[in-house]
């Protein structure tokens, strides 16, 4: 269970010159660190771009798991599997072409780990429909860039007064983390 260094220096350099946002080293070092200590099995990532987080959440994966990454272009996908085979990881990962609205009700999985990135203003509509598919104690961390948190707003205030979740935001990078566990669920 190695942090993916090489992998993700490449991405950060053609992101970099593409004008692509991705999570970042900070956030990135954030999440290896919790999902070394949740030790999920069945993640999902909302939002996948180039395969940057997707790399990192993939290197952490025990043996026989696979994260499910979705993302709504289909030349990001098609990038992000290439970056994720260059890096050897992809037997580790499953990406799905579409938008997550219409993707979720597909997904037989039930999830014990989520990274939300993407659209900030649509987070709580996506969280909502993924509260069916959560097992209880899921965590799911949401991306939170600075000049976006205005947008997260009511994804925040849902997280913040439902009896569903125990939330709270851990300042990083740009913005922070929005980092959560799910109490629901069976």
């Amino acid at each position: 269970m190695l942090f993916p260094e090489e992998v993700l220096g490449r991405i950060e350099e053609n992101s970099r010159r593409e004008f692509l946002p991705i999570i970042g080293r900070e956030k990135a070092e954030t999440v290896f660190r919790i999902l070394t200590e949740i030790r999920p099995c069945r993640p999902l990532e909302i939002g996948v771009m180039t395969g940057y987080a997707t790399a990192v959440i993939a290197s952490v994966l025990p043996e026989g798991c696979r994260v499910v990454g979705i993302e709504i272009s289909a030349a990001l996908a098609e990038r992000a599997r290439e970056n994720l085979s260059a890096a050897g990881l992809a037997d580790r990962v499953r990406i799905l072409r579409g938008d997550v609205r219409e993707e979720l009700g597909s997904l037989g999985d039930r999830f014990d780990f989520v990274l939300l990135d993407g659209q900030k203003t649509g987070h709580l509509g996506i969280l909502r429909k993924l509260e069916g598919k959560l097992v209880h104690g899921a965590t799911v961390i949401a991306n939170c860039p600075a000049g976006n948190r205005q947008k997260a707003d009511p994804y925040l205030d849902y997280l913040g007064s439902s009896p569903l979740w125990e939330t709270r935001h851990q300042p990083v990078g740009d913005g922070g983390l929005e980092i959560s566990r799910f109490l629901g669920g069976a």
